[in-house]
């Protein structure tokens, strides 16, 4: 049997499958650049939150004054560290975790203990660029770094809170994690180590850090911040998470130096050697980068 347009139903019917067949075909090809494009946007979104968060440490401890090396009790955190110059050595590193004798190894959220936030460090960092009316006479600034535990839902965050009171002291105005804060996200690993260039002094002049970005292969709701270290069958701490959320991290390793510590104080005969200041970088002073604009 034809049709008016002389074509059988057979041929119709075949025509007509053969079509569905394609589209099928072209469909999954659309998903399938779909998904690509999505795992590559998410890869390069995480690689760019590692730049940034390699260049955002650079900027606060490279700028930092002062740490001492001592350990820290994490069960002591304080906020009320001397105004400069009384103290010259009171920034803190946190240590005591993942085993770290001298700084911070989270690889797993019983790594936090229980709590939701971690204070990393606290500091002064010189924030004046040696322009204006203050700029030779420095500075200094108020400096807390805070730890965000990752979960399922929601992804481990380092917040730094820059201060805005210069010599002020912490005492008695607390810094918090706000909102306005300069933050990191999609952390799911952190190691921050310091290091003492000379061992004859309680002196940090560096901190080696590592740090974990994660980006999901798969979308939709299938997302999971969880370390690796708590994703089944690695460990247990995230059994409800979505077992087919796959994910991956992208590992980024940098060492800091704080060029400005203070080593040894200048004394009273800038001629005698045994009197000279000596810092990180020897008797240089660095103030804060400026990056030159286009206008």
């Amino acid at each position: 049997m034809r049709t008016e347009s002389g074509y059988t139903i057979a041929s119709l019917l075949i025509s007509a499958g053969s079509a569905l067949v394609l589209g099928l075909k072209v469909a999954s090809l659309f998903a399938l650049v779909s998904h690509k494009h999505n795992q590559t946007v998410d890869a390069l979104e995480a690689e760019i939150v590692a730049a940034r968060a390699e260049r955002i440490f650079r900027s606060y401890f490279g700028d930092a004054l002062n740490f001492d090396f001592n350990a820290f009790n994490p069960g002591a955190e304080s906020f009320n560290l001397a105004t400069l110059p009384a103290n010259t050595g009171a920034g803190w590193l946190r240590s005591g975790i993942g085993g770290l004798a001298d700084g911070v190894n989270y690889t797993s959220i019983a790594d936090f203990g229980g709590a939701n936030w971690h204070t990393l460090a606290l500091f002064w960092r010189e924030d004046s660029t040696a322009q204006g009316a203050q700029g030779y006479g420095g500075l200094p600034r108020k400096t807390a770094i805070w730890f965000r535990r990752p979960t399922i839902a929601t992804s481990g965050m380092i917040v730094i809170d820059g201060g805005t009171d210069p010599n002020g002291a912490f005492s008695g105005n607390p810094m918090t994690p706000d909102d306005d804060d300069t933050f990191i996200d999609r952390v799911s690993g952190l190691r921050m180590v310091k290091i003492r260039g000379n061992p004859a002094l309680n002196k940090t002049t560096a901190i080696d850090i590592t740090i974990r970005i994660r980006y999901h292969l798969n979308h939709g709701n299938e997302f999971n911040w969880c370390p690796v270290a708590d994703i089944p069958p690695a460990g247990g701490l995230c059994v409800n998470a979505i077992q087919n959320a796959a994910v991956r991290d992208i590992e980024r390793s940098f060492r800091v130096y704080l060029q400005n510590a203070l080593l040894t104080a200048g004394g009273f005969n800038e001629n005698a050697a045994s009197d000279r200041e000596e810092r990180t970088m020897g008797s240089l002073y660095f103030f804060k980068q400026v990056t030159p604009q286009r206008f």
